[in-house]
């Protein structure tokens, strides 16, 4: 399975970003719709905190969609 990390980048302090982040994801993992990818998990690696992964798209990110169509 391809996937794609979205490395985040935050200047916040930390438990302010780290309750943020908690709360989008929880958002998400719920999320059951054909327009929204399923929130595959978190990885750790790629920037100061976590990493989301989601199922890879092969058209890019939305603005690159957006402006070929």
């Amino acid at each position: 399975v391809q996937v794609a990390v979205k490395a985040l980048r935050l200047f916040a302090r930390h438990r302010q970003v780290s309750l943020e982040i908690r709360r989008q994801l929880e958002i998400w993992r719920r999320l059951d719709h054909p327009n929204v990818l399923p929130f595959l998990g978190i990885t750790a690696g790629f920037s100061p905190i976590v990493s989301l992964v989601s199922q890879w798209m092969s058209n890019g990110t939305l603005q690159q969609f957006i402006l070929q169509n």
